[in-house]
C-alpha cells in the first residue's frame, strides 16, 4: 500500500512539473501573439492614415 502511495506521489509531482512547464510555454506564446497583434494593428492604422491624407 505504501509503495502505491509513493508511486502516486511521484506521478503527482511529475504532473505538477509538466503543468508548470506548459504554463510557462503558454505565457510566452500568448505574449508573442499579443505583440504581433499590436504590430498589425499599428500597421493598419498607419495605412488608414496615409489613405486619409491622400483623400
Amino acid at each position: 500500500m505504501r509503495d502505491k502511495l509513493s508511486e502516486l506521489e511521484k506521478k503527482l509531482e511529475e504532473l505538477g512539473s509538466k503543468a508548470d512547464l506548459l504554463r510557462k510555454e503558454t505565457e510566452d506564446t500568448s505574449s508573442n501573439v499579443i505583440e504581433a497583434r499590436k504590430l498589425v494593428a499599428d500597421e493598419i492604422k498607419q495605412g488608414f492614415e496615409r489613405i486619409r491624407k491622400l483623400l
